[in-house]
């Protein structure tokens, strides 16, 4: 195996474990692999939306306008479709750990095709090291979001608003990261995602201290 792979793939690798081992009752190995290979089969589609939306827009708009939507939108229905049906996803904790995995399923893919661009020639070890310093964090941030709130949907109010909020905003990080990363540099994206980890992770450390205890949650009807 290259070191060149291991550079592609370790980042999404490490970040699964994290909120894998996070997970005080940790999901069934094969679900999370599951899941995680959901978020690699829905770049195909991905690819034929963005491309689509670019004819209409052109890539300079789309790139932080409709890819965000596509990418965040083809994640959110498997979610919603695959993992809310699942009996395995029985505790808020489960929305973060999927959410996340589906995320980084698609990141990984999407980073393979950009790293191994047979234009790049000896750039592909720069591009490798700084989108795992960038594009894989980011997506990780935008699944960790997607979990959040379907543990918003899921455990404290059902509704139709609070189902839309699940897309909306991983979308719109996703929009203003791309944004970022395209019209301005380098400093700007990783305080962006500094400052946007910093606050959601406040919140999943809030969902970890809830496992202690069972009974303060249950799913809503």
């Amino acid at each position: 195996m290259s070191l060149l792979f291991l550079t592609t793939v370790a980042p999404s690798i490490l970040l699964i474990y994290y909120f894998y081992t996070s997970d005080k009752y940790r999901e069934p190995l094969s679900s999370v692999l599951k899941i995680t290979f959901y978020g690699v089969l829905i770049c195909l589609p991905a690819v034929y939306g963005n491309q689509f939306a670019a004819s209409i827009l052109g890539w300079d708009v789309a790139s932080f306008t409709s890819v965000p939507i596509v990418e965040e939108g083809l994640k959110f229905l498997i979610f919603y479709k695959i993992v809310c049906a699942s009996k395995e996803y029985d505790e808020p904790m489960d929305a973060i750990v999927y959410a996340v995995c589906i995320s980084l399923g698609f990141a990984t893919l999407e980073n393979i095709t950009y790293v191994y661009d047979p234009t790049l020639g000896p750039e592909a070890m720069l591009i490798a090291v700084m989108r795992g310093c960038t594009a894989v964090p980011a997506h990780a941030l935008f699944g960790l979001t997607m979990g959040l709130l379907f543990i918003n949907y899921d455990y404290i109010k059902k509704s139709n608003y609070n189902l839309f909020l699940c897309f909306l905003y991983p979308a719109a990080l996703h929009g203003c990261y791309n944004f970022l990363a395209g019209y301005t540099n380098i400093l700007l994206v990783i305080l962006f995602l500094f400052f946007t980890w910093i606050i959601q992770l406040r919140k999943f450390r809030i969902i970890k201290k809830i496992q202690d205890n069972p009974k303060n949650y249950h799913k809503v009807k």
